[in-house]
């Protein structure tokens, strides 16, 4: 009779530690479902406004890229334009200097009656033309050089800027990622918080049931 009082007694002890553990279980599981479940909130939208503000840090980037591309480009259209005028004025410079000094060795060889003065004067015209033709030579490639160097620049920002507009989609796809992460986070806790729930239950109902 004592080792059947002594087994009975061992039964109840389990079964009652069955049930307070399972209780104990049950709450414990729930308060860390309500404590995990809002940190998991804070942790995805923490990185999700990072994300935003690198998203909008990225779009100012390509903006003032673009801005500068258009700048430049501008620039190298200008001094291309620049560079074909002056390519006009220097071949005008030039044909006009010729004539005038054309004009002044004719009229010296005909033996038209012209002042001397008249006669400097047209070859020192025709000497300044060439020598402005002259002037512009030496400035025009600089104009041209302005020109293909901006164009380069303006090419390589355009690279720059379709680069840091491709790491602007990548941000945006991070962000759904991490979106979706959160969520499948947040749903498996809710999962596994049930199952540790319906463990516990299971193991106080078995307890109840060795008590009975």
């Amino acid at each position: 009779m004592e080792t059947a009082e002594i087994l009975e007694k061992a039964k109840k002890a389990m079964g009652v530690a069955g049930i307070v553990c399972g209780a104990i279980g049950i709450i414990a599981a729930i308060v860390m479902y309500f404590v995990l479940s809002p940190l998991i909130d804070r942790v995805g939208a923490t990185a999700v406004v990072t994300m935003d503000h690198a998203a909008s840090a990225v779009h100012s980037g390509v903006a003032s890229l673009n801005s500068a591309s258009n700048s430049i480009s501008s620039l190298s259209e200008f001094s291309g334009n620049m560079s074909a005028a002056m390519v006009k004025l220097e071949n005008g410079s030039s044909g006009l200097s010729s004539s005038l000094s054309n004009l002044s060795k004719s009229l010296g060889a005909a033996g038209v009656p012209v002042p001397n003065d008249s006669l400097e004067q047209l070859n020192d015209s025709a000497n300044s033309f060439s020598e402005f033709s002259a002037q512009i030579g030496e400035t025009r490639p600089s104009l041209s050089s302005l020109s293909s160097y901006s164009g380069e620049m303006a090419s390589n920002i355009n690279s720059t800027r379709d680069s840091v507009a491709g790491a602007e989609s990548d941000i945006s796809e991070m962000k759904d990622i991490m979106n979706e992460v959160i969520r499948e986070l947040k749903l498996a806790l809710l999962v596994g918080t049930f199952i540790v729930v319906l463990l516990f239950l299971t193991l106080m109902c078995y307890s109840a049931g060795i008590l009975l």
